[in-house]
């Protein structure tokens, strides 16, 4: 859901626009042994990438002459996540696991086990095998203006002139 709102403060001198959105998302994405206590990963979490994001904008633009326009501007979001959307897709081996291709490769010693974690192949799709929540909150301000003032310098046309026949190139 989002939306704006432009007010016409001062006609022709200051304006102001105002926007604000928000997003609310349930998740889709299951957590099959996330680690619920020393060497024991049997807690599941579903659907953890849940996702809330609140935000909103103001912006003015003063021209106060016809050579002078200031604009300013300030936004602030605040986002927050269950877990993240990344998967590991259906029939791969996830850690301390490899794949077939993987472990066979010159030199690779495979992973350190962790006690306890068990083998994961997902059977299906949209399954995390982290084994820690790794959810997110954050609050974003920013804030910003510009000024731009035309002096009545004007460069010369030397570049604005078309080209004499002989400098044409054929079509």
């Amino acid at each position: 859901m989002s939306g704006g709102l432009n007010v016409p403060v001062i006609e022709d001198a200051l304006a102001v626009r105002l926007v604000g959105w928000r997003t609310d998302a349930d998740g889709w994405i299951d957590q099959p042994r996330l680690e619920n206590g020393p060497g024991s990963y049997n807690g599941n979490a579903e659907n953890i990438n849940t996702e809330t994001t609140n935000g909103g904008r103001i912006m003015a633009r003063f021209t106060p002459t016809e050579r002078l326009t200031i604009d300013a501007l300030y936004m602030v979001q605040e986002l927050e996540t269950g877990g993240t959307s990344r998967f590991t897709a259906r029939g791969v081996p996830a850690f301390p696991n490899q794949p077939a291709n993987i472990a066979s490769l010159p030199g690779n010693t495979g992973f350190s086990p962790l006690p306890g974690l068990p083998a994961l192949t997902p059977d299906r799709d949209f399954v995390n095998t982290d084994i820690t929540r790794n959810g997110r909150d954050d609050r974003v301000s920013l804030y910003g203006g510009t000024a731009a003032l035309d002096i009545g310098h004007r460069h010369s046309d030397r570049f604005s002139k078309p080209l004499p026949a002989r400098h044409h190139l054929p079509v």
